[in-house]
């Protein structure tokens, strides 16, 4: 498994902050985030199974109606089921994006979900 430092060191990048999903980002530049199950820098191990919430997982199919799974329309069961079977399991780095506006807008409401953000020049 990799942790956050290893990501960003691949990179050659060094995170600047790091706050729990859900809380604002204390920095307003573009930037490279990483979005991870640990709060710990050098921590390599991540949760087992995919932390799912049904509730947003609800609102995400509401939001996108026209959302599909294999061609057929997704389901609150068939999108749980999906985002599980591409899980890697223990792996504490789930995504790495780029905001290239702010990182300010980087926002949700997961409680074991942490984002770690450092800002570059674009």
């Amino acid at each position: 498994m990799t942790s956050v430092r290893e990501v960003f060191a691949g990179a050659n990048l060094v995170p600047a902050a790091h706050v729990r999903w859900g809380a604002n980002v204390p920095l307003d530049d573009p930037g490279v985030y990483a979005v991870a199950t640990t709060d710990h820098l050098d921590d390599v191990s991540g949760c087992a199974a995919c932390p799912l919430d049904g509730a947003a997982l609800r609102r995400l199919l509401l939001l996108r109606l026209s959302a599909r799974i294999d061609g057929a329309q997704a389901t609150e069961e068939s999108l749980s089921t999906r985002l599980s079977a591409i899980w890697v399991p223990g792996e504490p780095v789930v995504y790495i994006g780029l905001a290239g506006a702010s990182l300010v807008a980087l926002r949700t409401s997961s409680g074991m979900i942490y984002l770690w953000v450092m800002t570059i020049q674009i």
